[in-house]
């Protein structure tokens, strides 16, 4: 029997030629008992995997006639043993760096978008309607396998589930998908509104947790594909895992592409990944915290095209066409009415430089140097335009002259191995009545502000012919940037040749988001 990939197959089989066919092959047909059940491609499945599932039975085997052993043309095998062959062992999985995994459900673990009615309301979670959409959704190829693997190994780290979605349907569908795997905890929407309303990304359920099992939050991964996961996993100090297993069907679906901004430390794309990026989660793939790490700089050969974004332009509400990359992450530090407190921040070399810039520290870290060094390599190697102008967005009046500074080690670093850089401080500069954009709440009144506060330096005059690429330390709405950008266009640069470049963007979490 056979049948196109993604498609049922239709056809009968008939049992007793499957007895007569192992009887060929030299199997006693005696061993089959029982009804026979077909083995088809499943159109629910993912293309290209097999789906064994109980079919309709279509007869069961009641010719047992064990098929004459052929004539031998040579030696005679020796008979096969009758020994009972030893159990086989489990395999197990590798030992990861984590204590406690912490999965999101829905598009997660299991591709549920057919179940969306029953999720978000109040339909039975059993019946025919349920059953009809349950066979709609599936696990992605490997998850389950490893998971089960995963459960077996001594000393493997725990598994929790945490859902926004009410509990019954969590218990239903995790019966129905995962039997085997017994997991650690199942948190789901009852619990967040005993905890006072602790939706994702809250991350008081999880501390909890981290309480509970003695488990650091450094020791800790959540793994999510939506950005209230990637929320969660800062608020906690954990590793942030943006699983993509679904993604290619959900399509006009906008929240992984949000999260990707919030700067996860990985992203993986397919399940059958996830086991390996577990075991080297690589939190230094971002540049600038590799360099903080101790990686050399001949060793950053990892692209930056993971950490390129295009900020939202809040004056035409639009998204612009500005790329910009960032180098690393900062972490928002204290506690406000409006934003969770990060206490990664407190021990993150990088954000703890970042806020050194407002205690009046002009002198930037050697990192930074070689980091920014590095990304203009990468920048001019990439795209083989004619000459390039690195810039800076200066300081304003009576502050440190940190970017400056930093524009101005980077030339020295670079030398000659750039050829095709030149390096202009005074592209831009601040009016006097320019305020400060970090005492502005919204994107919308730092936009404001920049549209009087932010000019072209009355002595400098662009060079349409030239590209540039302006530098700034912290991303954290693009507002500034965006600025810039308009000012080069207004003088003829065209924006396809204007590109950003920032030390860091800002990982915040907004108390906000964890109703949204």
């Amino acid at each position: 029997m056979s049948a196109r990939p993604g498609t049922r197959s239709t056809g009968k089989f008939n049992p007793n030629e499957l007895a007569r066919w192992l009887g060929d092959q030299g199997f006693q047909a005696p061993g089959l008992v029982g009804d026979v059940g077909l083995l088809f491609l499943d159109e629910y499945a993912e293309p290209g995997t097999l789906s064994l599932r109980r079919a309709e039975v279509v007869g069961s085997v009641s010719d047992r006639r064990t098929a004459p052993p052929p004539t031998p043309a040579g030696p005679v095998a020796p008979p096969r043993s009758t020994a009972v062959p030893p159990e086989p062992v489990p395999p197990s999985a590798p030992a990861l760096p984590f204590d406690l995994l912490i999965f999101d459900c829905d598009d997660t673990l299991v591709y549920t978008a057919p179940l969306e009615a029953h999720r978000k309301g109040n339909r039975p979670c059993q019946g025919p309607e349920w059953e009809a959409a349950l066979r709609h959704t599936f696990v992605a190829p490997g998850l389950r396998e490893w998971l089960r693997t995963l459960r077996d190994t001594p000393g493997a780290p725990r598994l929790v589930v945490f859902s926004q979605a009410r509990r019954p349907y969590l218990q239903a569908l995790l019966r129905h998908h995962f039997p085997d795997v017994a997991f650690d905890a199942v948190l789901g929407h009852e619990d967040a509104v005993q905890a006072r309303g602790a939706f994702k990304p809250d991350p008081t359920l999880a501390n909890r947790l981290l309480r509970e099992y003695a488990v650091q939050a450094a020791r800790t991964a959540v793994i999510g594909d939506h950005r209230k996961d990637v929320h969660l996993a800062h608020a906690l100090g954990a590793t942030a895992v943006l699983a993509g297993f679904y993604v290619e069907r959900k399509i006009g679906d906008w929240s992984y592409r949000n999260a990707l901004e919030d700067v996860p430390h990985l992203v993986v794309h397919a399940a059958a990944e996830l086991p390996q990026a577990l075991l080297h989660p690589r939190r230094g793939d971002l540049p600038l915290e590799a360099l903080y790490e101790g990686v050399a700089p001949g060793d950053l050969t990892r692209s930056s095209a993971r950490s390129r974004y295009r900020p939202y332009d809040h004056a035409r509400k639009t998204s612009s066409r500005l790329t910009v990359t960032s180098l690393g992450r900062y972490y928002k530090q204290g506690r406000d009415s409006k934003h969770h407190d990060l206490p990664v921040a407190r021990h993150h070399r990088l954000s703890q430089d970042v806020l050194a810039k407002e205690r009046d520290q002009a002198d930037p870290p050697s990192e930074w140097v070689t980091g920014v060094a590095w990304a203009l390599r990468q920048l001019t190697t990439a795209a083989p335009h004619g000459r390039w102008v690195v810039t800076i967005v200066p300081a304003k009046a009576g502050r440190p002259r940190r970017m400056e500074a930093l524009l101005q080690k980077v030339e020295a670093d670079l030398g000659n191995a750039a050829p095709r850089l030149s390096f202009a401080p005074e592209v831009f500069c601040f009016t006097a009545a320019a305020r400060s954009n970090k005492d502005l709440p919204t994107a919308e009144e730092r936009a404001e502000n920049l549209a009087g506060g932010l000019i072209l330096h009355p002595g400098y005059t662009p060079r349409p012919d030239h590209a540039y690429v302006i530098l700034d330390d912290v991303f954290t709405t693009g507002a500034t940037l965006i600025r810039a950008r308009d000012l080069l266009v207004t003088a003829h640069v065209p924006e396809r040749l204007i590109q950003g470049l920032t030390v860091t963007k800002t990982v915040s979490v907004r108390k906000s988001q964890v109703h949204a």
